[in-house]
């Protein structure tokens, strides 16, 4: 039981850095712009499938395929930002909510999509480094864990060094912040959460590749991550990028220590209840 435990600890620190990198970008939507993105995850399953494809049929590595996925779902993000989610933070008084249900549809759209494009077929990348693995005393290691934690963490930090060290990044955490004082000094706040919305899909987009360096996938499993995703947020605080990596991490070993004495298919149910606990806890914090 111990060695299986340290296993499940360092499993899930690998993995939950990928989950932080899932989560980050819907955290900044959701703390500078006020939109909760629930189509997030449906996108990060959407760049696992070109990841797939790239690698199936181009033997192309699923790394490759990020040189696409990164600048196309940053234009994603930045047009819709302009083309729906502006006029409706105009529109609604509660742009929370009505970003919900509008990205709902978004995601059971793309789902479909999906679902026609790709089959229902559960998917795994197979690269040469996933197929391998290393062993640290008496805990196993795989390439793919690997790759995607060191992916994922280049990314936040990246994220990171972009919102405390460059002059756009800091007007994005002014908005974050005060959004009328930000518009008061001059800040463009139009182009401010454009630049969110496109950095939280491209960021997605690496989060889905390097998720499918891990896990099986396919087009309905949006809605398991998005689960993990509202964990992570709620439970490291919206908006923070420290806090989301941190709770990345945690949820990351709940996860992998929770199957060491749970079924795995009982797992999402300790994830809901963990979710439910944390509401209650943090009502006041979370704001919709």
């Amino acid at each position: 039981m111990g060695i299986e435990l340290l296993q499940g600890i360092v499993s899930g620190f690998l993995v939950g850095l990928t989950y932080a990198l899932l989560s980050v970008g819907f955290s900044l939507t959701w703390g500078s712009t006020g939109v909760i993105n629930i189509s997030h995850a449906a996108f990060a399953v959407f760049a696992a499938y070109i990841g797939y494809f790239a690698s199936a049929f181009l033997n192309l590595d699923p790394l490759i395929a990020l040189i696409a996925i990164v600048p196309v779902f940053y234009l994603i993000g930045v047009g819709l930002n302009k083309s729906i989610f502006t006029r409706l933070s105009k529109k609604s008084k509660n742009i929370g909510f009505a970003s919900m249900v509008l990205t709902f549809g978004i995601a059971v759209a793309l789902e479909n999509l999906m679902m026609w494009g790709f089959t229902a077929n559960p998917r795994l990348i197979k690269a040469s480094y996933t197929l391998t693995s290393y062993k640290f005393g008496s805990v196993y290691v795989s390439g793919g864990q690997v790759i995607a934690a060191v992916l994922s963490l280049i990314s936040l930090f990246l994220i990171y060094l972009f919102l405390y060290r460059t002059y756009t990044g800091k007007s994005v955490r002014a908005y974050e912040q005060e959004p009328a004082g930000a518009a008061l000094t001059g800040i463009n706040t139009a182009k401010v959460t454009s630049i969110t919305l496109g950095i939280a899909l491209a960021s997605a987009g690496v989060a889905g590749v390097s998720l499918s360096l891990l896990f099986p996938f396919e087009a309905t499993i949006h809605m398991d991550w998005l689960i993990t995703i509202f964990l992570i947020v709620i439970l490291g605080g919206v908006g923070s990028v420290v806090g989301t990596l941190l709770g990345g991490l945690a949820i990351g070993m709940i996860i992998t220590i929770s199957g060491v004495w749970v079924p795995y298919s009982l797992v999402n149910l300790v994830m809901f209840a963990i979710l439910i606990l944390i509401l209650i806890i943090r009502t006041r914090e979370v704001r919709i």
